[in-house]
Formats: structure tokens, sequence, C-alpha cells
């Protein structure tokens, strides 16, 4: 499948031969054949026999990434201090080169020529003219009178070029179109350096999009307000022209009506940021072409990305009405699904993109890695298909990460790095010994992957939050766990860089949401490592965070769970360690709204550990006296624990806790039936006595809890000193919260 600015250099290169032979830009939305996929488990299975012009991960680890500093080695002998994060690498921006000395006739009888361009930068989407001639605008007559007849005339089928010699350029051809000027093709005697040009003709306010074609190199510049585009001597001419190493040189100057695909192509080339200028893009290319499907593509990845997730699906929507076969459309819609908690309908849409014959290798692996994402919420069953999915993913992403085309080589290495990550994340998740050094080897490959392509290959520094986020999440699996710290360091310092990048207002905030999320993950760990200081101290960085963070986001069942969980984290290191039962239900009464918010209506969605986080405020409210409302929250979460349990996601100890602290609990409260019910189940799981649950709940509380990933919009702050968030225990309604066994029919 073409790119849309495939369709936009071909129309503005019609009525110029010369440059029409090179300038074809290419894309990687869609549009490549379904290769098989073995199945494998380990990222070394996939790559055996394979050569590293072949494979990123085999030259990845050719390069022997052990030995550069920071990185995580690979040996299997890797002790527990090996889970560090990779080095900083200086971000280097190359600066323009100067082009001050490169001269060429008419530049400054040029900038007065083209009329519209020099006007007040304030003016978005101002078509430039060209010697009082307006592309869409002028007429074939208009440019008659205003030049007289021309030099050549030549038909076309879309209508005839008109060609004009006007000093003080080599010629200047105007095609016509059915109605009006469709583009005036100017020739320029020499050439001009391009960032001088664009000063000359008042562009240098303005933000130029580059125009590559699929392998990048670099053909030009389009300037989207104005309709023009600068054309750039091909490499090989550049090259011969001088000694020193080729720089971009105007030949040509374009100008065409303002065109949808102009504004999408410039979003799409900063798509990670900045996000207003890019939706501001994006809304400019659908009011020219609100049929543009590949723009409401961009808009929803662009709305995903800043937690928007009901604008994001029906950007969505709108792309695959308009283009229903383009499984890249099919995709970003099945995650706009995920985002909203809608996973059953997410994952029928997953696995259509992957059984579709027209889904192109790279949409593939995208479309694997989300379904990895998707097991990995379900019961041990469907969860056990999570890493396989990744594998695969991880196989098919390799094989496109040396690829020519740019586009497709970056997607595919973000999937490797992903895909690495989310199988990190599972083998901590998992019960076995001597986890850390597999865990250890995927968090270090990620690491290294992502630095390569930060230094090589137009990653954003944002690679390495990302790592720093999801390595932080397979440390807290661990117990006992190690400091946080060098990753959180890691975390702030990308931020940091992330922020300086960038002053647009959604993608600050986005960064906010992200370093948020990392600090709530050393909540946790700082927890499991007895640093309660440590933990309060990260705990009130991830609120403030958060909470700038979530001011553009909507509400969603993920968002809830993650702010739930951080006030939930917070309670425990009040409850467990510093023995502060008061404040710790403070922090409750914050946290139990969320975490009790209704589940999304999904047959995949299991219990993880919700039940263990209510049997744990449980024993809080218990202490402080509100005891109906401690067996409520302990009956809520015994019934989770249950359906964890006989979804294998737990262990049947697990419910060890739950009973013994209800059968204490009626046995304090002189129901002996129930208590003697709660022992003798108790007594079943061959987990601890009850004698112990709740006077210290310890086993319980240090669960690993596995969070979700969202936020919600209520206010984000810790409860006032001596005061509860809601009210005592008669103002408490009991809690219902139910889970049915997912369905693995999609999963196969």
């Amino acid at each position: 499948m073409c790119s849309r600015m495939d369709e936009f250099c071909r129309r503005i290169s019609r009525s110029q031969a010369a440059i029409g032979k090179w300038l074809c830009v290419a894309s990687v939305a869609a549009g490549l054949g379904i290769t098989g996929l073995p199945s494998v488990a380990r990222a070394d299975d996939a790559n055996s026999g394979v050569t590293a012009e072949d494979s990123v991960l085999v030259a990845t680890r050719q390069a022997d990434i052990s030995k550069r500093p920071g990185l995580i080695p690979t040996d299997q002998s890797a002790e527990a201090d090996e889970l560090e994060p990779i080095s900083q690498i200086p971000d280097h921006t190359p600066e323009l080169a100067d082009l001050a000395s490169t001269e060429a006739n008419g530049g400054d009888k040029f900038s007065t020529a083209l009329a519209g361009a020099t006007e007040s930068p304030k003016l978005d989407a101002q078509p430039a003219k060209f010697n009082g001639i307006q592309p869409g605008k002028s007429t074939e007559r208009d440019v008659r009178n205003a030049w007289n007849e021309p030099k050549r005339i030549k038909s076309t089928d879309e209508g005839s070029v008109l060609t004009y010699e006007i000093e003080p350029f080599r010629s200047v051809e105007v095609e016509i179109g059915e109605n009006a000027v469709a583009a005036i093709n100017i020739e320029l005697q020499g050439s001009l350096p391009p960032k001088r040009l664009a000063k000359q003709l008042s562009l240098d306010t303005l933000d130029a999009v580059a125009v590559t074609d699929a392998e990048g190199v670099l053909l030009g510049q389009a300037y989207p307000e104005r309709g023009v585009l600068f054309m750039f001597a091909p490499p090989s001419d550049v090259v011969a022209a001088t000694t020193n190493s080729p720089q971009a040189s105007v030949t040509h100057v374009v100008i065409q009506p303002l065109d949808a695909d102009a504004f999408a192509l410039r979003a799409e080339s900063r798509l990670h940021g900045p996000y207003e200028q890019n939706i501001n893009d994006l809304n400019t290319a659908l009011v020219l072409n609100p049929n543009l499907a590949h723009a409401h593509w961009l808009l929803a990845e662009v709305y995903l990305a800043t937690g928007q997730s009901e604008q994001a699906k029906r950007a969505a929507d709108e792309a695959c009405e308009i283009d229903p076969e383009n499984s890249a459309y099919q995709l970003r819609k099945a995650q706009a699904l995920i985002a909203l908690g809608q996973y059953d309908d997410a994952t029928l849409g997953v696995r259509a993109v992957l059984d579709s014959e027209a889904t192109s290798s790279i949409v593939k692996a995208q479309a694997l890695h989300e379904m990895g994402q998707l097991a990995a919420l379900g019961d041990a069953e469907i969860s056990s298909k999570a890493i396989p999915f990744e594998s695969k993913a991880i196989v098919l992403a390799d094989s496109l990460a040396t690829s020519k085309n740019v586009k497709e080589r970056r997607a595919a290495k973000e999937v490797l790095i992903q895909a690495h990550l989310a199988v990190a994340r599972q083998i901590a998740r998992q019960d076995y010994d001597n986890k850390l050094p597999s865990v250890s080897q995927w968090i270090g490959r990620a690491s290294g992957l992502a630095e390569d392509m930060i230094a090589h290959d137009g990653g954003s520094v944002e690679l390495r939050m990302l790592v720093a986020r999801e390595s932080l999440e397979s440390l807290a699996s661990f117990k006992p766990s190690r400091d946080p710290g060098p990753w959180v360091t890691e975390a702030e310092q990308a931020a940091a860089t992330l922020t300086e990048q960038c002053s647009d207002d959604l993608w600050r905030r986005r960064c906010q949401w992200e370093l948020g999320q990392v600090y709530f993950q050393a909540v946790r760990i700082e927890h499991l490592r007895l640093q309660p200081a440590a933990a309060l101290r990260y705990g009130q960085l991830a609120i403030e965070n958060l909470a700038d963070g979530a001011a553009n986001r909507q509400a969603v069942y993920d968002s809830e769970q993650l702010v739930g969980q951080l006030y939930f984290h917070i309670g425990v290191v009040h409850a467990v360690q510093k023995q502060d039962h008061k404040t710790a239900a403070q922090w409750y009464d914050k946290a139990l709204p969320l975490l009790a918010a209704p589940r999304p209506a999904s047959t995949l969605l299991a219990p993880q550990h919700d039940g263990e986080e209510l049997v744990s405020m449980g024993v809080t409210y218990w202490q402080i006296g509100e005891k109906d409302h401690a067996i409520d929250l302990t009956l809520n979460g015994v019934e989770l624990v249950e359906k964890a349990v006989e979804g294998g996601i737990l262990p049947k100890k697990s419910l060890s806790v739950p009973y013994g602290n209800l059968a204490t609990m009626y046995e304090q409260l002189g129901e002996k039936a129930d208590a003697a019910k709660y022992a003798e189940l108790a007594k079943t799981t061959g987990g601890a006595s009850r004698a112990a649950v709740v006077a210290n709940n310890r086993s319980a509380s240090h669960q690993r809890m596995r969070p979700t990933m969202t936020i919600g919009q209520r206010q984000m702050n810790g409860p006032s000193s001596g005061q509860r968030s809601m009210g005592g225990q008669n103002s408490r309604q009991p809690m219902h919260r139910t889970a049915q066994r997912p369905n693995t029919s999609q999963m196969n």
C-alpha cells in the first residue's frame, strides 16, 4: 500500500519530468505479505542460524553489549545486582550545516516574486502566490493575462502544462488542472541552501517537514501552511558538485494548493510530540480532506498516547469506515478498545488482523504483541499463551528490523523492545527459583536495542523511560527485591530531557504520567525492601506526577486501578511497616472507591491479586474498630482469591490468610459456627495458622499485586492529618465484585 505522501509527491511533480523520476516517497503503513511464524519460547532460539545482517538481535549480541558501560550482562550466572539501568548516552542533534557561502542566482528576486509566503506567520494555512498567480484559485486565463503567452504548451491527462521563461529563473512551469492552476514548478538557475532560501521567503518561522524516500534519503522539505515544497538536488548530483560531504541544495520550488497529505506527513514525522501541534495538523488535514483515513489513524495514535481513549476510538472508527480492509487501521481500533477496557472486542479485532491475508508483516508483528498483552490479563491457561505470542512477535519483528525501509525498520525495533520487556514481566510474575538471570537477560537486551535505536535510528529518549518503568515492574515481583534508585534516576533524566525538547503541554503531561508510574513501581519495591521512608517519598512523587499527568486523560478502568493501587500501597506501608492503622485507613478510604470500581464486562479479565488487597485492608479496619466493614472487605476478598485460585493464578495456600482472618474475626465476635467453618477451610489450604493472621498480616500484604495501567479524574492527594476521606463504618456500602472465568477460544 502506498503512503498518502506518495500521491502528494506525484501530484506536485507531474509537470517536471526531471525531478519526477526520483521523487517517490514510500510508506510501510501496510501492504506486505504474510510470512510463516514459527513458535519459539526464547529469543536465543529464535535466531539460530541467523546472520548479523539479517537479525538485529544477533547483531546486538555480536556487538558484546556486556562490555558497554552500564548495560546488563547476558551471562546466565548473572548476580542479583545486574538489574541496573543502562548508562546515559548523550543526545546529539547536529546543527544545520553552514550554507551561507553557497550562492545562486535569483535569490532576492525570488523572495519578492513569491508573494503569499511573505505574509505574517500568524496567518496559518495561507497558500502562497507566485507573481500574482495562486494555485487552486487562479485559472489558465489569469495566467495568460498576467504572464502573456507561454513559450511552450504540453497537453497532459489532467490538462496542460504552460512553460514560461521568467528571469532570473531557468524555467517556470504552470500545471493547469480541470478548473484552475494545480501547481507551479520553479526551476532555479543554480541552487540555494534551504535554510537561507526559507529565510528569504519568510518561511523560516514555520515548521518544515522533510520529504524522504522509503530508505530515508532526503528529497526535499515542505511548508504545509503555504503549499510550498523545496526540491533538493539528487544526492549523486550534490556529491559530484562538491568536494566535501553532501549538503541539501534546493534546485526547484513547487507551489500548490494547501494539501491534506502535507499536514498529515508533518504530524507523522513527529508523532511522539509535540502532541498539540500534531492534533492541529491532523485536524487541518481532515478539514481539507475529511476522507483521509491515514489522518484519522494518526490522530487515533496521538489520542491513545495522551490518554484520550474515547476520541482515539472515534478516530480509529473513522479510518476503518473509510478503508475497512486496512489491517493497520483495524489494529489501531483494537488498541483503542483495550484502552477502554473492552477486552473481548479487542481480542476479536486483533485476531481478525492476524487472520487476514492482507495484513502486512509489520502490522502482524504489532498484532502478535497486542495479543500477548491481552493474554497476560487472563487466568493461568490464557496467560500461558502470552510469552509464545511475544516470541512470535520477536521472530517476525527481528526479520524486519534490518529493512531498508525506514518506517518498517523503526516500527519493528519498537516491537522488539516492547516484546522483550513484556516477556521479562511475564517471567517475573511466575513462581519459580532463580528467575532473576532470565529476567535480567530480557531486560538487558531490551535496553541494548533501545539505546542502539536512540543513537543510530531516530529513537526517542522516551524509550529509556519505557525500559525503566517496565524493569521496575519486573523488579517489584522479586522478594527480596533490589534498589530501584538507579532505574528511577534513569527515568527522571529521560523525563527531563524530553521536557526540555518540547514545551507542548500534552507532551509534558504525558511525561509526568509515565514518570508517575515509575514512582509507583518504586513504592512497591521499597515496601518489599522494608524501606518505609523511601516508599512514602516515592509515593508522594507518584501522586504529584500522576495528578498533573491526568489533567487531560479520560478516566477509564485501568487509570482508576493505577491510582487505587498507589493509594493502597501507601496505606500498606503505614499499616505493615509503621503499624499505623489509623493513617493506613485514610489511604485505604481513598483507594477503595477506585479499586472497587465495576470491572469491565469481559470474559478475559481474570482477578489477579485484587482479593489479597481487600483482605489486607480488612485487617486495618478491624484494628481501628470498623469490624463490619472489615468483614465485608474480607468476604469480598475471599471471593476474588478463590476465583484466582480456581483460575490457576494463585496457589491454594493463598486462601490460608483470608480464611484464617475470617475465622479469627468471627470468633472474636462470638459467631462460633462461622468461625469453625473458616477455621476448617484454612486447614485445607496448607498455609499458616490463623493465630497470627490478624495480628500480623505481612504474608498477605507482601504478596505481589499486579498493577493495572490507568488513572481516574479524582482529586489526587494524601488524606488530611487526622481526617478520614470517607465516613465511619455505618456509612459504608457492601462491595460486590464478581469475575467470570475467561474464554480461551480467541487465544488459540
